[in-house]
């Protein structure tokens, strides 16, 4: 005799649980790829943020060191402005001394 009803309907049972089982856990596995893509994505986003940062804190250090330099610069150029002025009066209070001594030599002459 061939498998009875029952044994028939229990073999039927125990193949739709298997095959619910095996869905679950494709499911599963299918959430689980999910996650992990969505982290990757995450880490990526994190990544070009700090790069980003990073790149905006070198632009930053960049502009601060052109602005040294000019300062620099602008304080070296008001030096020799300085340093100028200065020759020119040294110069002019040698004229007027030389101005002074033709003066006094051309009146030692009236005497």
């Amino acid at each position: 005799m061939g498998p009875t009803r029952e044994e028939e309907e229990e073999e039927e049972e125990e193949e739709e649980e298997e095959e619910e089982e095996e869905e679950e856990e494709e499911e599963e596995e299918g959430e689980e790829e999910e996650e992990e893509e969505e982290e990757e994505e995450e880490e990526e986003e994190e990544e070009e943020e700090e790069e980003e940062e990073e790149e905006e804190e070198e632009e930053e250090e960049e502009e601060e060191e052109e602005e040294e330099e000019e300062e620099e610069e602008e304080e070296e150029e008001e030096e020799e402005e300085e340093e100028e002025e200065e020759e020119e009066e040294e110069e002019e209070e040698e004229e007027e001394e030389e101005e002074e001594e033709e003066e006094e030599a051309g009146n030692m002459l009236f005497f």
